[in-house]
């Protein structure tokens, strides 16, 4: 029986904990929340922040002899592990390796220093100037993108267009910066990758690459993948061989590696590469949902010194499996509606929003409401699967609330959400709210319906979400919504559809009904009018 640490107890880690116990091994958890899902789930559990290194590595050397590895996945505490592993003599990566795979600005010093393609790029430490910021961010040149040097998740990570917005995003990474250092780098445009392999002997085993799938500029959101990725065989061996090459750069040895991977016109850009296993859900779910290989399983018992052979690493099954995510516009949950149950081919879904919760629009990739994983025997049934499961999480927000209402009118249809594009005559939709507030109180109390939407000459296109018919279907279908025949398309519908998809349509139905007198939904108009429509 071995027994392993395993730095965190979150979602992201318990693939691996759940094959620890599958195996008849001890396990030691480690987290800074006392509370942590995967705690239950611990023969050991120590109340530390990961962060605190040296906490860590004293905490494990009290677990000696008996310790026989250290692990964790989906962290940024790669450097902890290799850190306790070096000071105990356990397997795992230098701490070298670990720092270089942890820091993005030495990162892409070492990848620079050995010829790896990469992005133009400038570290900023904490007391350059501003002046001195705008000189390096004019030798990159405009679009760059922002991020702090020692974090994951897309926390802090910003595209800037102009220069004219480069220091409140420059000040937003350092925020989320332990050392105040971020890195300006040029942006690649060009479809992403996500490859996770595993690293023995010093050799790098590719495990699984997948297709990411990344919206709502200038942030970087990712709204799912899909595994095994489609593309040319010859682009997935260029993809291959460049990660292959990093890898090697940072001295990753023994353990896992992640590399978010573009290819651009160029051809392969390396992003980013971690010495870990990877997290959003890929290494633990869609990769052994596609693969059929536990991979989470073969990665801790590699962190015990126990080598994979070929079996463990080719089951002979060949599926794919799809993540997708589903995110909020800002406000506070009020009620949580879960019909995605039942849906053929999916596997798992995951509800991370709960009444009371104060939601945003996601600036990273750690504020989503919900998360859909489907498998399936072709790609487009694993992908419909997904989306069409997650079209039926509805996230319902408190109303009224002066925080929503600021999101779905006081930034309007330009909001940075867009869950749909206008394809063309977006004139036709953005019609200005005119005022009749007597005709709205008539549509609303005493049909309970939403404005008419004429779908042979809809100009709105899927981009996130549920569709225009699937929204107007699933609100009539509930009885919440009927349909009234009027060509009247009026502004408080249409910005509150356009900013915020089917949650804001609730959000305006949920209003108008909080007072169902008449006079009460003619005041919520009125305010509404009033504070964002007036002519002022």
């Amino acid at each position: 029986m071995k027994h392993v640490l395993i730095l965190g107890g979150g979602v992201m880690q318990t693939p691996a904990i759940n094959a620890g116990r599958e195996m008849g091994w001890r396990i030691t958890i480690a987290d800074g929340n006392a509370d942590c899902v995967a705690r239950p789930s611990a023969d050991h559990f120590l109340h530390i922040d990961l962060r605190d290194h040296k906490a860590l590595a004293r905490s494990a050397a009290l677990l000696r002899p008996t310790l026989d590895g250290v692990f964790t996945a989906g962290t940024d505490f790669s450097y902890a592990v290799a850190f306790i592993a070096e000071a105990l003599h356990l397997p795992g990566n230098s701490v070298e390796s670990a720092l270089n795979a942890t820091d993005k600005h030495r990162m892409r010093t070492r990848f620079e220093e050995q010829g790896i393609p990469i992005p133009r790029f400038s570290g900023i430490e904490p007391g350059l100037s501003d002046a001195g910021v705008r000189l390096e961010a004019e030798k990159i040149g405009f679009p760059l993108v922002v991020k702090p040097v020692d974090n994951m998740g897309a926390r802090g990570v910003v595209r800037v267009d102009a220069p004219d917005t480069l220091e409140s995003a420059v000040q937003a990474a350092r925020n989320h910066s332990r050392s105040g250092t971020v890195v300006l780098e040029q942006f690649v445009d060009g479809p992403e990758f996500s490859i996770d392999a595993l690293v023995y002997d010093g050799e790098t085993y590719i495990t699984g690459i997948a297709n990411r799938h990344i919206y709502f500029p200038p942030y970087f959101i990712e709204m799912g993948h899909t595994i095994p990725a489609e593309e040319d065989e010859s682009i997935v061996q260029s993809l291959t061989s460049v990660f292959n090459r990093g890898v090697r750069a940072l001295g990753i040895s023994h353990g896992a590696a992640k590399g978010d991977v573009f290819f651009s016109e160029s051809g392969p850009v390396v992003g980013e590469i971690a010495a870990r296993l990877s997290g959003g859900y890929m290494s633990g779910w869609t990769y052994p949902n596609a693969s059929g290989v536990n991979l989470s399983r073969i990665a801790l018992r590699l962190s015990v010194g126990i080598r994979p052979s070929t079996a463990d690493l080719n089951s002979g099954v060949s599926m794919w499996s799809a993540e997708r995510a589903l995110v909020s516009i800002p406000g506070t949950v009020r009620e949580v509606v879960n019909n995605a149950t039942g849906f053929p081919d999916v596997t798992d879904i995951f509800l991370r929003a709960e009444p009371g919760m104060e939601v945003n629009l996601p600036k990273n990739n750690v504020e989503k409401v919900a998360n859909v994983i489907s498998r399936s025997a072709t790609r487009i049934k694993a992908i419909a699967a997904a989306e069409s499961s997650l079209a039926h999480i509805e996230v319902n927000l408190v109303a009224p609330s002066e925080r929503t209402e600021q999101f779905l009118y006081g930034e309007g249809p330009s909001s940075v959400f867009r869950p749909y594009s206008l394809s063309n005559e977006p004139e036709k939709v953005l019609i200005p709210y005119q005022g009749d507030i007597r005709r709205i109180a008539e549509i609303f109390v005493r049909s309970g319906a939403l404005p008419f939407i004429d779908r042979t000459r809809s100009v709105i296109s899927r981009y996130t979400g549920p569709s225009v018919d699937a929204v107007i279907d699933t609100l009539t279908a509930s009885g919440r919504i009927q349909r009234a025949e009027s060509p009247a398309l009026d502004g408080i519908f249409w910005y509150a559809f356009l900013s915020g998809g089917r949650q804001g349509i609730q959000y305006v139905y949920d209003c108008f009904h909080t007072d169902r007198t008449e006079n009460g939904t003619i005041e919520c108009i009125r305010r509404i009018e009033n504070a964002y429509f007036s002519p002022s």
